[in-house]
């Protein structure tokens, strides 16, 4: 909410150039709200600099191509982070199980 916001930017004495990703991705965690959705949220405010929001949003791209191609479809990284915490699934097992995926949903074809 915008009152949350203001309040916060107003206690730590930001100024709308102020901003780096750092700070966002510190902050957007007491709002329960992504990175990106922080970030948009302060450029309709109004309360941070195109500049700054321009920079952050770079880094943000950057951190989602080198995710994105870090865990892509069928790399270890991938199957790793699908796999359950207690490690009931046979890692090597999923490339020749999951055929598609596609949307949100995880799609296993035999």
């Amino acid at each position: 909410p915008r009152s949350g916001v203001r309040l916060l930017v107003d206690r730590l004495n930001l100024s709308p150039s102020g901003w780096n990703l750092e700070l966002i991705c510190r902050l957007k965690a007491l709002f329960g709200v992504s990175a990106q959705s922080f970030l948009i949220r302060l450029k309709s405010l109004g309360w941070i600099a195109e500049n700054a929001a321009r920079n952050i949003q770079d880094a943000l791209d950057r951190h989602s191509q080198e995710t994105a191609a870090k865990y892509a479809y069928g790399t270890e990284e991938f199957l790793r982070a699908i796999e359950p915490a207690g490690g009931a699934i046979d890692v090597a097992f999923w490339p020749d199980t999951i055929k598609e995926i596609s949307g949100e949903n995880l799609e296993l074809r035999v």
